[in-house]
């Protein structure tokens, strides 16, 4: 049997600062894009610890928050987890 995959959302440093500026608990993201990718990298070393197989989801802020209003979800934590999770699905189905 495979190793379970986990989703990480995965933003270039321009992105972070739109989507960062715009979801709806900027307090519960880093200050700074070098902490995120701080905080981000070792998460991704921990999934692999658990034996789990971490990818890195590319975020974009646009499509994100166009999901987030299709959806009627409020872009927050719970949200970009949601995303994630159905962004890594469809890439599985192609």
């Amino acid at each position: 049997m495979p190793d379970p995959v986990v989703g990480i959302a995965w933003y270039t440093e321009s992105e972070w600062q739109v989507f960062r500026a715009k979801v709806a608990d900027p307090e519960r993201l880093e200050a700074t894009y070098a902490e995120w990718v701080e905080v981000a990298e070792a998460a991704l070393e921990d999934f692999r610890r658990l034996g789990l197989k971490p990818q890195r989801v590319p975020i974009r802020a646009a499509e994100f928050f166009s999901w987030c209003k299709e959806e009627s979800r409020l872009p927050d934590s719970e949200a970009r987890a949601s995303y994630v999770s159905e962004v890594l699905a469809r890439a599985d189905e192609a």
